[in-house]
């Protein structure tokens, strides 16, 4: 009810509540619970988690926040560079962005999936090194 109560007032779109949420509304607005069940299972399917790493500062250039991955980090995760992420804390209300660039050495020994967090964006999502948040695709690449 509180996605559908979102779409109401004007803060998420109807497709949006899909994508991200998994949410689907009949007509007048109601949330039809069976079109829901199937696309909450898609969404959940798709969504990935990773686990934090401690970096000494945050990558951030003018506006910008970067999230160093590994090509081959990006690839598991469906991302190119460029694209804009956002990470979710599972246990908090913030959610961080921020654009995915390449780096060398982002692999963990055992194939991981983790990721360089400076102090400011820890803050941000109030994790620390070695929580887990979920990685969701906002946008495309950069041009």
């Amino acid at each position: 009810v509180g996605v559908a109560h979102d779409v109401f007032l004007g803060y998420l779109s109807r497709e949006r509540a899909r994508e991200v949420y998994g949410v689907l509304l009949t007509p007048d607005r109601a949330v039809d619970t069976v079109a829901t069940d199937s696309e909450r299972s898609r969404v959940l399917a798709a969504r990935h988690q990773v686990s934090l790493v401690e970096a000494a500062e945050d990558d951030l250039d003018e506006a910008r926040r970067w999230v160093g991955l590994s090509k081959t980090q990006a690839a598991r995760l469906g991302l190119a560079h460029g694209d804009l992420i956002e990470m979710v804390n599972p246990h908090g209300a913030a959610a961080l962005r921020g654009w995915v660039r390449f780096i060398d050495g982002a692999e963990s020994g055992d194939g991981a999936l983790q990721l360089d967090l400076g102090p400011i964006g820890h803050a941000a999502l109030g994790t620390r090194a070695g929580d887990t948040v979920e990685i969701r695709k906002l946008g495309s690449a950069l041009q």
